[in-house]
């Protein structure tokens, strides 16, 4: 699929699963995730302009929004894979 300008930019998103609570239990580091410890889900996202364009602010707004539907969708299916296999660490999407 063809995008408008779609060489003139690249989106740019990252996600960080990561323990809710930087608190270390007993024989465990500040940081490191528990076995079956809450956890926070860090998702950030950028359009960077690799080319001048005129209709940047308008293609940004566009993207940013797209990628905000996309991500609001994924976030339910997240947790439940996260609820049904019990631990991130212990399952594998391949």
């Amino acid at each position: 699929m063809d995008v408008p300008f779609g060489d003139s930019f690249v989106s740019r998103s990252k996600w960080v699963l990561r323990p809710a609570s930087p608190e270390p239990d007993e024989g465990r580091s500040p940081g490191s995730p528990t076995k079956d410890g809450p956890c926070q889900l860090v998702v950030s996202y950028e359009v960077v302009f690799t080319k001048p364009v005129l209709l940047a602010p308008v293609i940004e707004s566009a993207n940013l929004r797209e990628a905000h539907k996309s991500f609001t969708a994924l976030v339910p299916l997240i947790k439940e894979t996260a609820a049904q296999t019990g631990s991130w660490r212990n399952s594998s999407p391949f």
